[in-house]
């Protein structure tokens, strides 16, 4: 089902759409609300002549006593005494003391706050469900943010955020709800024949010719039980931090200059140099572009087109695209950051630090480490390589990851840890495959607060046109057969060794 502004129609940004409110419009409401308490009882027959409509909602309530009602409903409506209309139109209300002194339908006074572009509450729903033909449904989902407090309105199955009631307008909503109703309502007045409810059949008339309520849930105190929201199992979204992702979806992908779609169904996109994602940092404002280390060990860094040196009988591999799809000379190679990649990566840095040292891995029942630390004697390192061995491990269940890294780090104190983590995995939480993938992530603080992996924050700054951080690897070691690794070097130039 289509809801609201046509593509194209929707409002710039920063505006959203309210639908205009006319002197008719408030007498209509007003009218309404004062002969009807929402849901609560059976409809009564009305004193005024001439007034019918018909509902089909979802109310959510704390219900103190009868005039202390807390009340918020989403649904569908045919109310020509609203709307001065015949349309099906998307109608919410709000109470705080069950229509008594308040009481509004959609925007019609002040209370829900609107954030969607193109779908304004009253707006016409089409298509619409015919008696024995295609059948049309209107998904929708009010629930209390976990942190803000205020109630959402979320509508269709892509369930888009349309606004919220703030928590402030309620009484006893602003703590929960204590009843959750589902249903229609019809309202008629003694001079007119009964509306139809829904599509005026009943249910025993079957799927296709009765209108229906399905799916019904409800979101308790622990966490939202939709996978929209959830970081797999373990870590549930507000929706705030929802629409958050979605606006880092767009800020890293970029304009691209040439598209490369890769067998594994990798997409990758050859960006301007100087509009990569790493200059959306503040830090990077004036950031100049630096091509190539300013010092470094004879042939250290000539290799740029991925191809190492071998180690005793092992072979090191080429990563990254080949010559022909390599992007055009001034773009680098970014590869497309979807909101599931997003959650993937909030989901597997809430719960580890990529170091084996850190406390939040102390618990060696879900994590194990082979590694050697070594610390400077004057406290100064400035750079480090590594050749490393790949292995592709197809046999790891989804939630189960297995790394081989190199860690850089400086840590005066455990949140104060500054770490470079460069080397391959194999994480289908964070990549949504098996793969072996070249990885590197980074964090300022232990990834309390800051922590990236790949360019799925604004930080690394790209040049190779060729190698992309998150490719995949193609040729990996064989068990008692051919092996293969690679060399990945991070090293920090010394202003003192560069004169």
């Amino acid at each position: 089902m289509r809801i609201g502004l046509k593509d194209g129609n929707t409002c710039p940004s920063g505006t959203v759409p309210i639908k205009r409110v006319s002197k008719e419009d408030l007498i209509r409401m007003r009218s309404s609300l004062k002969n009807r308490k929402m849901m609560m009882h059976p409809p009564s027959k009305l004193s005024d002549e001439n007034q019918e409509a018909s509902y089909n909602q979802w109310a959510i309530y704390f219900t103190p006593d009868n005039d202390q009602i807390n009340l918020i409903t989403s649904g569908w409506t045919v109310d020509e005494i609203i709307y001065g209309d015949n349309q099906t139109r998307l109608m919410t209300t709000w109470t705080n003391d069950n229509y008594k002194t308040t009481g509004c339908q959609d925007i019609k006074c002040p209370g829900f706050v609107q954030i969607s572009e193109e779908i304004p509450l009253g707006a016409p729903l089409q298509p619409l469900s015919t008696y024995g033909g295609d059948q049309y449904t209107l998904n929708v989902l009010v629930f209390k943010d976990i942190k803000s407090k205020n109630w959402w309105l979320v509508l269709g199955k892509d369930k888009k955020p349309i606004g919220y009631w703030p928590n402030e307008i309620f009484t006893h909503l602003s703590s929960s709800a204590n009843r959750i109703d589902y249903g229609g309502v019809v309202q008629y007045s003694d001079m007119s024949q009964k509306p139809p409810m829904g599509s005026g059949h009943f249910s025993n008339e079957g799927f296709g010719k009765s209108c229906f309520f399905g799916n019904l849930q409800y979101v308790n105190s622990v966490c939202l039980l939709l996978p929209s929201f959830g970081l797999g199992n373990r870590i549930n979204l507000s929706i705030e931090e929802d629409l958050e992702l979605e606006r880092q979806v767009k800020l890293l992908n970029k304009p691209a200059i040439k598209t490369i779609v890769k067998e594994d169904g990798d997409v990758f996109d050859c960006v301007d140099i100087n509009k990569q994602p790493a200059f959306d940092h503040p830090a990077l404002k004036d950031h100049k572009i630096q091509l190539k280390p300013s010092f470094y060990q004879d042939g250290q860094f000539d290799n740029n087109n991925g191809v190492y040196s071998s180690l005793r009988n092992a072979t090191s591999v080429k990563i990254g695209l080949s010559d022909v799809e390599a992007c055009p000379l001034g773009t680098v190679p970014i590869r497309r950051v979807t909101k599931k990649d997003l959650i993937g990566m909030r989901s597997s840095m809430k719960h580890k630090s990529i170091r084996p040292s850190s406390a939040k891995n102390q618990d060696l029942q879900k994590h194990a480490w082979a590694a050697l630390q070594s610390t400077a004697a004057d406290g100064q390192y400035y750079g480090a390589s590594s050749f490393i061995m790949l292995y592709g491990l197809p046999q790891l269940e989804n939630n189960q990851f297995s790394n081989s890294l190199l860690w850089v780090a400086n840590e005066p104190s455990p949140a104060e840890s500054n770490q470079i983590t460069v080397g391959w995995t194999v994480d289908n939480t964070v990549y949504g495959d098996k793969n072996t993938r070249l990885m590197t992530a980074w964090t300022v603080d232990d990834y309390e607060h800051t922590g990236c992996i790949d360019v799925r924050c604004p930080g690394f700054v790209q040049v190779s046109s060729q190698i992309a951080l998150g490719s995949t690897f193609s040729a990996l070691s064989v068990f008692n057969g051919p092996q293969y690794g690679f060399v990945p070097t991070v090293s920090k130039v010394n202003s003192i060794l560069t004169d």
